[in-house]
């Protein structure tokens, strides 16, 4: 379950220091907080790429000729 500001207590204390902002201030942080979210979402993109590629990857990474290299 994803928390809310209804059942986390930990939202209180960043809601009080949001009410002290001014409107121009609190654009600042819903915008840094879209960045944030979206820094996630490429991250997780990233890693999906990467967990679907390393089946189809691994033939060409574990090959006798590649074996040689491997030991250096």
């Amino acid at each position: 379950m994803q928390p809310t500001v209804s059942n986390d207590p930990s939202f209180g204390p960043v809601i009080a220091q949001l009410s002290a902002l001014s409107p121009d201030q609190r654009i600042e942080v819903q915008d840094f907080i879209e960045f944030l979210l979206a820094k996630k979402a490429h991250q997780e993109e990233v890693r999906a790429a990467m967990s679907a590629s390393t089946p189809v990857l691994v033939r060409y990474w574990d090959n006798e000729d590649d074996a040689e290299y491997d030991k250096l």
